[in-house]
């Protein structure tokens, strides 16, 4: 075996080790129809989750599972993800003895958190190796190919997100990875099977996978914009008509999950549908500034404090010059505006369970590209200050991906899409994290002070609140602040922002402050994100992470 392959081999090995070896189990409801879905169709024959009743270990729950128009039961989260992690979950189910339980039992949960990890950390890993063969392609040198590759698989959210959990940003990040690779050329360099006649072939593939993307899910159409653009740079092709074609069989084929979500849930977002309870987006200027801060400007979280390194990938972009690497930089460029279009999107996007999610997690999607792309402008910049920047970026963005994986995050546990940062108490000082950690953590503190109140849960002595109205209807619940502190709600990046517990049908339920800032005297919004019955209930307390606060009106 070559020496170069057999350090690939170790290298990828190792990084493997590296998303396995934290321990922590990530639960999530969009997250354990994958973990389960081999497991079950090894046991009970079937992609449908029929076993699952509430008398056993797992309730049918909305966040989990949903009835179908079929008269089945099947997760609410899409199918993609769970036909791609399938393969590697079984592996585990057959090489652990672990597995050899029922799936729905509380028994088998060891199994599951465990298989969950391990799927996820060999598609993160593989995810990784595509990087490094693009950013190879790409850049002039291997090692800024090579460093790139590390920012990328340990210094942004491909780390904490991707390899810990069977979410669909694996399997998204994925996807655009091989399509980077195929309208960069990069996987078709050498092979017979993608020569400029067979062109047609490399068109209905892209398109595939576009429609791949669009149907796990819808947003993702975002990513078109390179797509169509590389299509139209072959418009001068005799065989033009055949591409386009091929391009438009091709994502026909790639939406039909279209058709299942239709025939199982009788709505095309699939079931989605079972858990809106409102718009998913809402065209606002204030919205806008409000889902900007908690998605790039959030210390706790915001995209540019936990993965500065995107900053340069939106700060310079080299010129395209009439050179043999022009086509292939405007290509990139098209990845980029797309990555920006999705950065937009989601500053007006206002469901995401209560705010957990906001920042770097959602924009993991865009890692691969925004990571390559600050790599193409440093490479192509003179300036050594520039070079600089990246590294010490590339270096604290590593940093933080270690303390989000190793650490515990915070008042409530490993909260895994959330750097530990508010007031100092609970920034560095955290005695579950190792020395090194609070040490890190102190230094990143005192760096973003000026930044801090972006994330700061403000004291609330003195603070009460009075309820507008005591009904959970519409699942919101309007409050005035009728104290002298700041309420930092979701969208204003609180790691632990205002919370109403209300009784529901003689169930506790959480709804959360929606707001940015609250101000004295100002009306906040309380929301839940779960489709709840409608109705009157009983406020029971207003409480701010372990502190309950006056209802005095």
């Amino acid at each position: 075996m070559p020496i170069a392959k057999a350090r690939t081999i170790l290298a990828l090995i190792a990084l493997f080790f590296v998303y396995y070896s934290n321990h922590v189990s990530i639960w999530a409801g969009d997250s354990f129809g994958s973990s389960v879905f081999a497991a079950n169709l090894i046991q009970n024959h079937t992609i449908y989750f029929d076993a699952v009743t509430k008398h056993q270990f797992w309730p049918s729950d909305a966040f989990f599972f949903t009835p179908t128009v079929t008269k089945h039961t099947f997760s609410s989260y899409p199918l993609l993800p769970m036909l791609i992690y399938a393969p590697f979950n079984a592996i585990y189910y057959f090489l652990s003895p672990d597995c050899v339980v029922p799936v729905f039992s509380a028994e088998f949960e060891s199994c599951r958190l465990s298989s969950d990890k391990f799927s996820s950390a060999i598609l993160a890993t593989i995810a990784a190796l595509l990087f490094y063969r693009i950013a190879a392609f790409v850049l002039r040198h291997r090692c800024s190919a090579f460093l790139a590759t590390i920012f990328y698989a340990l210094g942004t959210n491909h780390f904490i997100t991707s390899s810990q959990s069977n979410w669909q940003h694996g399997p998204i990040e994925l996807l655009c990875l091989i399509a980077i690779g195929l309208t960069l050329g990069v996987w078709t360099k050498n092979s017979s099977l993608f020569k400029p006649t067979l062109d047609w072939v490399k068109s209905f593939v892209l398109f595939f996978i576009l429609g791949l993307l669009i149907w796990l899910r819808v947003t993702n159409g975002i990513w078109a914009l390179p797509f169509f653009f590389w299509l139209a740079s072959h418009r001068r092709q005799d065989r033009f008509g055949r591409l386009v074609l091929a391009a438009a069989v091709g994502l026909c084929f790639g939406m039909l999950g279209y058709v299942w979500n239709y025939r199982e849930f009788g709505s095309f977002i699939g079931g989605y549908s079972t858990l809106l309870s409102g718009p998913l987006v809402e065209v606002s200027p204030r919205q806008f500034y409000e889902g900007a801060h908690g998605l790039l400007l959030s210390a706790g979280r915001g995209i540019f404090f936990i993965t500065p390194i995107v900053v340069l990938a939106f700060a310079y972009w080299p010129r395209a010059t009439a050179t043999p690497e022009s086509s292939r930089f405007q290509l990139l460029n098209a990845w980029r505006l797309s990555a920006v279009g999705l950065l937009i999107f989601y500053c007006f996007y206002r469901i995401w369970w209560g705010g957990w999610s906001m920042g770097a997690r959602l924009l993991t999607d865009s890692m691969p590209i925004l990571v390559l792309c600050a790599a193409v402008a440093v490479e192509k910049s003179r300036s050594k200050y520039f070079k600089l920047i990246y590294l010490v970026a590339g270096i604290v963005g590593v940093g933080n991906q270690l303390c989000l994986a190793f650490g515990a995050s915070g008042l409530y546990g490993h909260q895994y899409d959330r750097l530990n940062f508010s007031n100092p108490e609970i920034a560095y000082k955290n005695w579950h994290d190792p020395a090194l950690l609070r040490a890190y953590l102190a230094v990143y503190n005192k760096a973003f002070y000026p930044a801090s109140f972006w994330a700061d849960e403000i004291a609330t002595e003195n603070s009460s609140a009075c309820i507008l109205s005591g009904a959970a209807s519409d699942l919101e619940i309007e409050v005035v602040n009728r104290g002298s502190a700041i309420w930092i709600g979701f969208q204003g990046g609180s790691s632990s922002p205002p919370q109403l517990s209300l009784l529901v049908n003689g169930r506790s339920e959480i709804f959360f402050l929606k707001n940015r800032f609250v101000g004295p005297g100002q009306n906040g919004k309380f929301v839940n994100f779960k489709n709840l019955p409608r109705g009157t209930s009983t406020v029971e307390q207003l409480s701010w992470g372990n502190r309950a606060l006056s209802l005095r009106c």
